[in-house]
């Protein structure tokens, strides 16, 4: 539950930043030299990256969720 909650913030999170840069590419055009600002295979990349960073990110926290006791952390509280 942890990590499909992670995974879903970060796909609207990479879906809005890629609508940016999509938006803003033009801007930065003047900058680069031998790619396209909008090349795909870039993109691709980038974002499968950012994907893998944040599943591992959020593993530590899943795992620790999965392994705690529900009722010892109900009367803890």
């Amino acid at each position: 539950m942890v990590l499909g909650r992670a995974m879903l913030l970060m796909a609207i999170g990479i879906a809005i930043g890629g609508a940016a840069s999509w938006y803003f590419s033009a801007g930065v055009r003047s900058f680069l030299f031998g790619i396209q600002p909008t090349d795909s295979l870039t993109i691709a990349g980038v974002t499968l990256v950012l994907l893998l960073i944040g599943a591992f990110a959020c593993l530590v926290p899943a795992r620790r969720a999965a392994g705690t006791d529900p009722v010892a952390t109900l009367r803890f509280e």
